[in-house]
C-alpha cells in the first residue's frame, strides 16, 4: 500500500496526528509496516469522521485514479478485454511488479460466472481487514476502464489455514455488472463465434513434446507425475520417475493454498508458482512460473511454465543459462531488459 496517497488533498497536519513525518515517512519505494499504515488510516478516520470501512473503500476508488496518473495507465487499460479478464490477470500483474517491489505481499483474486449472469469475486490475502478496498476498486475499474456500473456486496468472509501453517483471509463478493448478456460481454460474444481448428490426430510424439516444452509437468488427480519436460529433470538434478508425487519435489508458492487437485482446479485461471524443494549450493532455489490447464479427455493437469528469473545474476546463482530457456519464451527478453535497467540505474 502506498501511504503517500492518503496525504494528497488532506489535512496538512495529518502526519502529526498519526505520529509520522511528512517527508521521511512517505517514500514511494520504501516498504512500510502495516501498523504504520493503519496509524495514518486512523488519523484520516478521525479527521473525516468516517468509519474505517468507508475510508478504505474510498481509498480503493482513489487508488485506481492514482495508478492511472502515475505511469500505469496503458498497463491497466490493456490488462483484459473486459472486467472479468481484468480480475483474472491481476495476479500476473502483481507477479510482474514483484520484480521491482521486493517482498511484496500481494493479494490473490479469482473470478467465476454465476448462473444468473452475476460474478463471484474471491479475494485472498494474508493481511486481514483490508477487503473494503476491493469494494472501491471494483466500482472504479468497472466505471473508469470498462464504462460499466458495478454493484458489489460481501457474501462471506472466513479465515483459512494454508500450506506452511499460515492463515489467510478469504472474502467472497457478488458483483453485478450492467450490459452483461448471460454472463458474457459483447467482446467475449464476438470471440465465441470463432471455432479453433482441431486436427484429426496428434502430430507430435511425447519425446518431441518434452523437447518443445522443457518446463512442463503433467500429473493426475492424485498429484502423481506422468510426464515432464527435459529441463525439469536437469533442475531437480535427478531422474523423475513416472508416479513420483509432485508434492515431494515442489512447494506451491502462489497462489497460497494447500497443493490438492481441487484447489488447483479452483484457481485454474490464476498464475502458479512452484518452488523446487532442493535448494542450490548458493542457497537459492529455482521457481517455476506458469499456467495450469485441465486436460478433460484424460482427466490430468498440465503445468506449462518458465523459470522465474529476472536478472543475469540470478541465472548464475541457479546454474541456469539463457540457452536453457526456449527461444519462444519471453523470459529471455525480460531478463535482458531488466539487466539493462539495472545497468542504467547503476550508471545514474
Amino acid at each position: 500500500m502506498n501511504n503517500m496517497t492518503f496525504l494528497e488533498g488532506s489535512d496538512t497536519k495529518m502526519p502529526k496526528r498519526c505520529g509520522l513525518d511528512g517527508y521521511d515517512d512517505f517514500l514511494v519505494f520504501h516498504q512500510y509496516k502495516d501498523a504504520e499504515t493503519f496509524k495514518l488510516i486512523g488519523a484520516v478516520c478521525e479527521v473525516a469522521g468516517a468509519p474505517l470501512a468507508t475510508v478504505l473503500e474510498i481509498f480503493g476508488e482513489y487508488f485506481l485514479q492514482y495508478c492511472l496518473r502515475h505511469g500505469y495507465d496503458k498497463m491497466l487499460r490493456t490488462l483484459g478485454e473486459d472486467f472479468q479478464a481484468f480480475i483474472q490477470n491481476l495476479d500476473s500483474l502483481h507477479a510482474l511488479l514483484a520484480m521491482s517491489y521486493k517482498n511484496i505481499e500481494a493479494p490473490s483474486f479469482r473470478c467465476e460466472d454465476n448462473a444468473d449472469g452475476t460474478l463471484s469475486l474471491h479475494y485472498y490475502t494474508i493481511r486481514p481487514g483490508l477487503y473494503p478496498i476491493v469494494l472501491g476498486l471494483v466500482k472504479a475499474v468497472a466505471r473508469d476502464l470498462y464504462q460499466q456500473n458495478a454493484t458489489i456486496e460481501v457474501i462471506s468472509k472466513k479465515q483459512e489455514i494454508i500450506q506452511g501453517g499460515k492463515t489467510q483471509e478469504h472474502v467472497a463478493f457478488k458483483v453485478v455488472l450492467e450490459n452483461r448478456i448471460n454472463g458474457l460481454t459483447a467482446n467475449t460474444l464476438a470471440i465465441e463465434k470463432f471455432n479453433p481448428a482441431v486436427p484429426d490426430g496428434f502430430h507430435i510424439s511425447a519425446k518431441q513434446f518434452c523437447h518443445a516444452f522443457p518446463y512442463h509437468i503433467i500429473f493426475d488427480n492424485t498429484l502423481k507425475i506422468k510426464q515432464c519436460g527435459l529441463m525439469i529433470q536437469k533442475m531437480l538434478q535427478q531422474r523423475v520417475e513416472v508416479g513420483a508425487h509432485i508434492n515431494n519435489l515442489f512447494d506451491i508458492i502462489h497462489p497460497r493454498m494447500t497443493f490438492t487437485l481441487d484447489n488447483v482446479r479452483m484457481f485454474i485461471n490464476t498464475i502458479f508458482m512452484l518452488g523446487v524443494r532442493k535448494i542450490s549450493k548458493t542457497g537459492r532455489r529455482l521457481v517455476l512460473k506458469g499456467q495450469m490447464l485441465w486436460l478433460e479427455d484424460i482427466q490430468h493437469i498440465i503445468f506449462i511454465s518458465s523459470p522465474r528469473i529476472s536478472s543475469l545474476s540470478e541465472l548464475m546463482e541457479m546454474n541456469v543459462f539463457l540457452s536453457d530457456i526456449p527461444l519462444y519464451d519471453v523470459t529471455r527478453e525480460l531478463v535482458l531488459l531488466n539487466q539493462q535497467r539495472i545497468a542504467e540505474i547503476d550508471i545514474a
